[in-house]
């Protein structure tokens, strides 16, 4: 009976034990095995995974899938997707765990309320040739002459 007390007095004073808190903290406050999709931040400022994350959204998840954002981003990636998430009519929520942000920390989470143990969540492995496949045509193509190019010649 005294053990009983001693935890009840305990949780009270430093809380309740978490499972998999490190786990929780680097998917946005998710179970791995619930996660659809993730992005870095470096990823998110690249413009052929914004359309790759598009096409995994037109590919369909769950209805119950959620679009988590950190919220320690700049506010202009932040913007970009809130607004493809309403394109999309997928739920989105901003994650804050007032620690500081890398590049390479995960910046975006896709995932549901139950499990669905993808194995590769990150976008670059489930697009390994995003930039070439989404990437800028107009980068690859040569400069097109214009009226007065082709009028004088010069």
């Amino acid at each position: 009976m005294s053990s009983e007390v001693e935890k009840r007095l305990e949780y009270g004073r430093i809380g309740k034990p978490q499972i998999k808190k490190d786990e929780l903290n680097k998917y946005m406050g998710n179970f791995r095995e619930r996660v659809y999709l993730t992005m870095t931040v470096e990823q998110m400022r690249k413009e052929y995974y914004q359309k790759a994350l598009i096409d995994r959204l037109d590919s369909g998840f769950s209805t119950t899938a959620t679009l988590h954002i950190h919220a320690e981003i700049a506010k202009e990636l932040q913007s970009i997707y809130t607004k493809i998430a309403k394109e999309k009519e997928i739920a989105f929520t901003f994650y804050s765990n007032n620690e500081t942000i890398a590049p390479t920390t995960i910046g975006l989470v896709i995932c549901s309320k139950e499990a669905v143990n993808i194995e590769h969540v990150d976008i670059s492995e489930m697009y390994p040739n995003a930039e070439s496949q989404f990437g800028n045509p107009k980068e690859n193509e040569t400069k097109k002459e214009g009226f007065f190019h082709k009028l004088f010649g010069k």
